[in-house]
């Protein structure tokens, strides 16, 4: 399963981002084209998460046309 990968990715990547806080939402945009599927992304996001500062959060995922995965949106507190 390799959205278990790209969400590890995704989740090292904000982390390293954002130096401080915790982090409520992560938005995502999902190329259909990507190889991703948005349902297993959603469903390794909380293993991906947990013992870091995204667990917890809110994951929204948008289909977008195109072969991208890109975060387009964090809230921090």
């Amino acid at each position: 399963m390799h959205e278990l990968a790209v969400m590890q990715f995704l989740v090292e990547a904000v982390e390293e981002s954002v130096p401080s806080g915790r982090i409520r939402a992560l938005h995502l945009q999902i190329g259909e084209a990507s190889g991703c599927e948005p349902g297993p992304l959603v469903f390794c996001f909380e293993v991906a998460t947990h013992g870091t500062r995204l667990e917890g959060a809110v994951l929204e995922v948008e289909r977008v046309s195109g072969e991208a995965v890109r975060v387009t949106e964090l809230e921090v507190c």
